[in-house]
């Protein structure tokens, strides 16, 4: 019985990850809102630096996680990106876990 509740959630699951990858929504836009909807505030994410936003990571381990391979795919060198939100949230989540818990 326990097989089949796992198999629904999986399958739930799935489901979401799927309806996800056909939005039109970019990955940059998904690891911003990711953080945004998890609840950053302080200070406010467009005036966020890189040590807040650890800080902040190290206390969500949850968000770090989910941020962690779209991050990687979406580091780029250029400064402008690094300078932006999703830059220095990526930035963050790289040093969380190369220097973090």
């Amino acid at each position: 019985m326990k097989r089949i509740y796992v198999a629904i959630a999986a399958l739930i699951c799935l489901a979401g990850c799927k309806s996800e990858k056909g939005s039109v929504e970019s990955p940059q836009t998904s690891i911003v809102q990711q953080v945004k909807d998890a609840g950053f505030t302080e200070p406010d994410l467009s005036k966020a630096n890189v040590a807040d936003l650890q800080v902040w990571l190290m206390q969500h381990g949850d968000v770090a996680k989910n941020i962690a391979a779209p991050c990687k795919s979406a580091m780029k060198a250029d400064s402008v990106w690094q300078h932006s939100e999703e830059g220095r949230i990526c930035l963050a989540e790289k040093g969380n876990l190369n220097g973090g818990a």
